[in-house]
């Protein structure tokens, strides 16, 4: 996916940057990865387990509230689902 305009972001909300910061480390977590201290985006998403996968459209609206898991071959179909349509084939 990688020459469509798909982004793969991962959010923590723990409460100690630093041990998030050794964790990105640790677990060699590349990619676009933010802290979110306040815990902000749970209330914002009604997210009330973790770890909780959404996609969301270019327009920032929640196009999938529960989506499997990032290695699944259901998380592959969802997203050829949402960018097929975007590009009408």
């Amino acid at each position: 996916y990688k020459d469509q305009s798909i982004n793969f972001v991962s959010i923590s909300v723990d409460k100690d940057a630093n041990k998030w910061k050794k964790a990105l480390q640790q677990y060699k977590l590349t990619g676009t990865n933010l802290l979110d201290i306040d815990s902000i985006l749970p209330s914002f998403y009604e997210i009330q387990g973790f770890p909780r996968y959404l996609i969301i459209g270019p327009d920032g609206k929640v196009v999938e509230s529960n989506a499997p898991w990032p290695g699944s071959t259901q998380l592959h179909k969802l997203i050829d689902k949402y960018t097929l349509k975007k590009t009408g084939n």
